[in-house]
């Protein structure tokens, strides 16, 4: 009888454990400052964390898989993503790339994607963690024209330097 208790309570601390730790690795996901997507190698959304679709400007999964790819993806990025479709069923995905979405209130955003396999319910599928670098770019752009700017006017001086 009082193995059996002790046995209950190691199984009842297991179950405690187990939950903690899907917990915490929801969490990791849900929370994380990067968007992550999980999807089937051909092409299938599974998930999406809270980050993803705030990018995406959409409530739910179900919300953003309503939209056909067509009208998410750029045209330069579809292209990519048929790459990648292509390359992860033949058992290779890059580890990086870009592309850039459409947005649901119209705004395109650009995102660097880091790639890779991961395991879901028991199939192979492909992780993408997400980085908008939208800001990046556009301060990256903004910068590039003033020093063109800046070079331009010096070069239409009449002052030498």
């Amino acid at each position: 009888m009082k193995q059996t208790k002790v046995k209950e309570n190691e199984r009842k601390h297991s179950e405690k454990a187990l939950m903690s730790e899907k917990e915490n690795f929801r969490n990791s996901l849900e929370m994380s400052p990067f968007g992550i997507e999980i999807l089937k190698l051909n092409g299938d959304l599974l998930f999406v964390n809270r980050k993803m679709l705030e990018i995406w400007g959409y409530e739910s999964l179900e919300d953003l898989k309503q939209i056909p790819l067509s009208q998410r993806f750029v045209p330069e990025s579809i292209q990519t993503i048929r790459d990648l479709k292509k390359r992860s069923q033949q058992g290779q995905i890059p580890e990086q790339c870009g592309m850039s979405i459409i947005c649901k209130d119209g705004q395109i955003r650009d995102l660097h994607a880091y790639t890779g396999f991961v395991v879901w319910n028991g199939e192979q599928c492909a992780q993408v963690f997400f980085e908008d670098i939208t800001g990046r770019n556009r301060a990256e752009t903004r910068l590039t024209e003033e020093q063109n700017n800046f070079y331009q006017s010096i070069a239409k001086s009449p002052v030498i330097l």
